[in-house]
């Protein structure tokens, strides 16, 4: 058996964010947070910022797409995970040092259920 963390939620600031989202076109950008591009573009910075928050949060895996993380990770068989209930820490600690960002929540599944 084996186990994937699933619906990863990752962090990142509202600045950053905003950032990621200038350096794509007006068209993916206003695609990925689901607003028009008319809308988009008239909104203001700081409602924006507000609005990308709210928004990636309900919708982590748009936020991931944004960053080019995955949003699916397979945790290697060494860490001894045998249940959903086994300690995770190890398994958070490895994901930020091979990606270098904090995970704010995520799900753990089967591999057979991912």
């Amino acid at each position: 058996m084996g186990f994937v963390v699933s619906n990863i939620r990752w962090e990142a600031s509202a600045g950053e964010i905003c950032r990621r989202l200038g350096e794509i076109s007006m068209f993916d950008a206003s695609a990925l947070v689901g607003l028009s591009i008319k809308d988009y573009s008239r909104m203001e910075k700081d409602r924006l910022r507000l609005y990308v928050q709210s928004y990636f949060k309900a919708y982590p895996t748009s936020l991931a797409e944004l960053l080019g993380l995955p949003t699916n990770i397979w945790i290697p068989d060494e860490f001894g995970i045998r249940t959903k209930d086994d300690n995770l820490s190890q398994v958070t600690s490895w994901i930020y040092d091979m990606y270098g960002r904090r995970v704010l929540d995520y799900e753990l599944k089967e591999k057979e259920q991912a």
